[in-house]
């Protein structure tokens, strides 16, 4: 135990000194730190292995969107399939930071108080366009009561169109976000590339 103890106190004397020799950010020694583990086959104590689950097919999808008369509520839903923001990001998209010339949308503060740039499709621009004029809105998806939508607003309107579509396997927001991310991977879009456009950390950078 205690040749152990020695070992761990110079590895990380070691470790420290390369930190602050390359620089490197807590992102990147992350990185470091997961990758080290996966190839050394280390489990983390407690915690339980993620469960995939199957993605809605396009019927389904299809159906969900047939279900949906409103089109506040139908821009909504296409804006976040279509993008792949979080419903949050969403909700507190203001419309100055939509640039409609450019098919871009500016998320300032995601998860992680991270900025970032997404873009859209001519669709998508030309049904917020149409949406968005003459109203003198601030956030693009807000109540008659002028006030932004709510998480939790966009979940159970979630839930309302997936039971009038029948749909019984699991449908929320985020799933339109994994649906979203794999597109883009079935496009070929690098790993890398995605992990940025989704807002997450690009640890490699």
């Amino acid at each position: 135990m205690g040749d152990a103890k020695l070992s761990i106190g110079r590895l990380t004397r070691l470790i420290c000194r390369e930190v602050r020799r390359h620089n490197f950010t807590y992102h990147q020694l992350n990185y470091i730190f997961r990758s080290v583990r996966a190839n050394c086959l280390i489990e983390v104590p407690g915690r339980k292995p993620n469960k995939l689950f199957e993605l809605p097919t396009q019927q389904e999808r299809e159906a969900f969107f047939n279900a949906i008369h409103d089109p506040a509520h139908c821009l909504l839903f296409t804006f976040l399939l279509s993008t792949g923001v979080r419903e949050a990001e969403a909700c507190n998209l203001q419309v100055k930071h939509l640039d409609l010339d450019d098919n871009k949308a500016f998320i300032f503060e995601g998860k992680g108080k991270k900025d970032r740039v997404v873009i859209f499709s001519e669709k998508l621009k030309h049904m917020l366009s149409l949406y968005l004029k003459d109203r003198n809105h601030r956030f693009v998806f807000q109540s008659n009561r002028h006030t932004r939508y709510t998480m939790k607003r966009v979940q159970q309107l979630c839930q309302r169109y997936k039971e009038k579509a029948g749909i019984s396997c699991r449908f929320t927001p985020h799933v339109l976000r994994h649906i979203h991310m794999t597109k883009l991977a079935e496009a070929g879009v690098s790993k890398e590339r995605r992990a940025l456009l989704a807002g997450h950390s690009n640890e490699l950078m």
